[in-house]
């Protein structure tokens, strides 16, 4: 079926204002706090993880991005990746941050050269802490792992998780939680290390953010004035927020599992008692009883 979409709706292909910030700080590092600052000061609708199921429709468009930069196979990655080819999921953002859009933040540097660059680093300990215990034991344990085979998301019509493992365990070098376990802090150290580097080599626009620092330095850095007197600066419940949605996500997927077995049980018990009816009709014709 064609997917329709309202004009400038996020995968309609178009831009429906600038692109202003990108902030490639890693999941667990604060993001659902910056992500509701951002749009209080004004910068727009801000792509984050907590957001991918807002509009089904787009998943194709992600998977999409995704084979290009981490194709399956022999294949090589697409580079680069185009401007038009990112508005078609964040054409109404004026600013991204989590996963996925962290594991494309060379590519967005690229494709929007205007966009200023945040980075928000917490303690590498604490931030593996939340990691492990939301991502490495959350999303990815064994029942997000059934879900994220490739035959049964495409079975139950949903493939965010197939998607955001895939991009976890690429952008982490691993196979398996277990190595993306043992790879975290490490590839954490080196994410930010590389986006400090780029943004001098670039000379890009840059504000090294730490947890606590409250409205001044990022309205500085924007040129924006700062919210109305008593309103504090946002400070979203991250591992809450994202172990009810995994814990929901995974129950709809059981649900929709469950479902769908039950309607093809369906079919074919149906079928069955049709080919039985058949079979019976056929028997009485080919085999009458003698009288």
């Amino acid at each position: 079926m064609q997917k329709t979409r309202r004009p400038n709706e996020m995968g309609s292909g178009d831009r429906s204002i600038p692109l202003q910030v990108i902030c490639p700080a890693m999941s667990r590092s604060g993001t659902e706090s910056m992500k509701r600052a951002l749009e209080m000061l004004g910068v727009g609708r801000t792509m984050h993880g907590f957001r991918l199921g807002e509009r089904p429709d787009d998943m194709d468009d992600w998977l999409d991005l995704v084979d290009r930069k981490y194709p399956r196979g022999n294949k090589s990655p697409v580079r680069p990746l185009p401007a038009a080819a990112f508005d078609r999921v964040i054409g109404d953002c004026g600013a991204v941050t989590d996963m996925p859009c962290v594991a494309f933040w060379r590519e967005l540097m690229a494709a929007y050269p205007n966009a200023k660059v945040i980075l928000i680093e917490r303690d590498v300990d604490e931030w593996y802490r939340s990691f492990e215990a939301i991502v490495v034991n959350g999303m990815m344990s064994v029942k997000g792992q059934v879900f994220a085979n490739p035959w049964v998301a495409a079975y139950v019509g949903d493939r965010k998780i197939e998607m955001m493992f895939r991009v976890f365990l690429q952008y982490f070098q691993a196979s398996d939680r277990r190595e993306l376990a043992a790879n975290a802090k490490r590839v954490y150290l080196e994410h930010n290390a590389a986006v400090r580097q780029a943004c001098r080599e670039q000379g890009r626009p840059f504000l090294d953010y730490k947890l606590g620092d409250g409205w001044a330095p990022l309205c500085k850095f924007l040129g924006v004035d700062f919210p109305q007197k008593g309103v504090d600066f946002p400070r979203g419940n991250e591992a809450a927020s994202m172990e009810v949605m995994t814990h929901r996500i995974q129950r709809d997927r059981v649900w929709s599992l469950v479902m769908q077995l039950t309607r093809d049980i369906a079919v074919v018990a149906s079928s069955l008692g049709v080919a039985l009816v058949a079979w019976k009709g056929l028997a009485v014709v080919l085999f009458p009883r003698s009288s």
